[in-house]
């Protein structure tokens, strides 16, 4: 195991980073999850690939808990990035092997590059916690947009949930506003599990979960791989939490939490230390990740 002493930084912001342990021939991990502060976060991991290639490290391994730019997948206007594909290109251009991350917002964002990417998912770190507090006879996966049915088909087959859904926003052509929702399965009496990849202002999750309420549903949870949870003077993420009509909020500690978020009663951070320990033995050993199960 290669540590890497913390980065320095220079009065002027810049920052510098160092490897103390030789890497030379050795296969080099490097765990760097890209939030906060990503911009800062993505430098620091490109000097730290840098600065193994330069060590003469035989292997380079990306892992990133959490992928910093990866709703910006595709163009919305002209004359825009594709932000998620400069960031995995600039990480294998400075020289990294592989990348490791889990619930990539949009997945074919992979093809930006040529080296693997593997994406792992948080239903394999919550199903246990869910499974003690959830019966899968009486569970329903609901995803809070459409987009995100195939993310909750997953948690349905690992959880053995009896329903599946998702919840479909009807905008107004004109405006783009969302005018209705409809919840496209049956949840009166069940319980619900809304999931997702990331929540920021929880506006999605909360409306979803107003709907499942309205048509039934007894006890509300949500499973979300990736909690920023922001709280801005017109976007409270805590306070929408605390009005909205979810029990309990489950995120996994893919990014580092102030004490607010690790102390609200209606939010359990799931680790993922052993998570990430399993894959880097099997990557380390040559084992394939389908091996763990992983990505189902």
């Amino acid at each position: 195991m290669i540590l890497i002493s913390p980065p320095v930084f220079f009065p002027d912001g810049e920052i510098k980073v160092a490897i103390g342990p030789e890497c030379t021939d050795r296969h080099v991990f490097i765990i760097q999850s890209l939030y906060p502060n990503p911009n800062d976060r993505l430098i620091e991991l490109l000097l730290m690939i840098d600065a193994a290639k330069r060590g003469s490290a035989k292997e380079i391994t990306a892992i990133i808990p959490y992928l910093a730019y990866s709703r910006q997948d595709r163009k919305t206007q002209p004359r825009e990035p594709i932000s998620v594909g400069v960031v995995l290109k600039t990480i294998e251009e400075v020289g990294a092997n592989r990348i490791i991350t889990m619930d990539l917002h949009a997945e074919q964002s992979s093809a930006a590059v040529n080296i693997p990417v593997d994406i792992v998912y948080a239903s394999f770190v919550f199903k246990p916690k869910l499974l003690q507090i959830l019966d899968p006879d009486n569970l329903v996966v609901v995803s809070p947009d459409v987009g995100g049915l195939k993310r909750a088909r997953g948690y349905q087959t690992r959880l053995n949930a009896c329903g599946l859904g998702s919840v479909d926003k009807q905008r107004d052509p004109k405006t783009g506003k969302t005018t209705s929702f409809i919840l496209n399965t049956e949840v009166e009496g069940k319980d619900v599990l809304l999931v997702d990849d990331v929540a920021v202002s929880l506006g999605s999750l909360r409306d979803a979960a107003r709907l499942a309420k309205e048509k039934g549903a007894s006890k509300i949870f949500a499973a979300v791989a990736h909690g920023i949870l922001i709280r801005l003077e017109r976007t409270d993420s805590l306070e929408i939490l605390d009005q909205s009509e979810i029990d309990k909020l489950l995120i996994t500690d893919s990014i580092l939490q102030p004490e607010e978020v690790r102390s609200h009663p209606k939010i359990e951070i799931v680790p993922t230390v052993d998570f990430w320990t399993n894959i880097i033995y099997s990557t380390y050993n040559g084992i394939s990740l389908d091996t763990l199960g992983l990505f189902d």
